[in-house]
């Protein structure tokens, strides 16, 4: 088990290379397979580039927090306004939610664990088919290991960064989900 450790510590980067590889070939693959159902749609139409921003936030009220009506919006802005633009974006996100487990594996157990943790991400059926879809779980899932992440750190560590990085992430996580939120958290100001 040993030299698994030292082959894998020495070669990491190429091996979370590749998995990442792999997680963006999965999440990719068919995303544009099945036209947007119900929930999608309830992401699609008031992220409309013609939208306001004081619209967009006035909408979420009704679902869910604005962070990634906000996030949809302007990738729409930036890349068009479509179904299949939408879903990379949220494959994005999923893509940045194996490299957060990576860090989080790595920070609690090493290299190899934090490797494992992101293949186990990678082709995880779930975390592929939340990851296609035009929604705000895969941002909720990458601001909940990135805030771990920084909890830990900050912990292990004693580092004021560590600290300011687990308020701000846990802050994008809470503006992201009602799981994570309060009805009387940011979206309900009055703008």
């Amino acid at each position: 088990m040993r030299k698994l450790d030292d082959l894998i510590s020495g070669n990491a980067t190429y091996v979370l290379a590749g998995v990442t590889l792999l997680g963006a070939a999965l999440r990719l693959y068919h995303i544009d397979y099945q036209s947007l159902w119900y929930d999608e749609l309830h992401s699609i139409i008031p992220t409309d580039p013609n939208n306001s921003l004081s619209s967009i936030i006035e909408y979420s009220k009704t679902d869910q927090p604005p962070l990634f009506f906000i996030y949809i919006h302007y990738v729409f802005v930036l890349f068009g306004y479509n179904e299949l633009v939408g879903r990379i974006a949220s494959a994005f996100l999923g893509l940045l939610g194996i490299l957060g487990i990576y860090l989080l594996g790595k920070e609690c157990e090493g290299k190899t664990a934090g490797l494992f943790a992101a293949l186990l991400t990678a082709v995880s059926y779930y975390h592929i088919y939340y990851s296609q879809e035009l929604r705000f779980y895969s941002m909720s899932f990458l601001f909940s290991v990135l805030s771990y992440f920084f909890f830990i750190r900050a912990f292990k560590q004693n580092n004021p960064i560590d600290f300011i990085g687990y308020v701000i992430l846990h802050t994008l996580l809470r503006i992201s989900h009602f799981l994570y939120s309060s009805p009387d958290l940011f979206f309900y100001f009055d703008l």
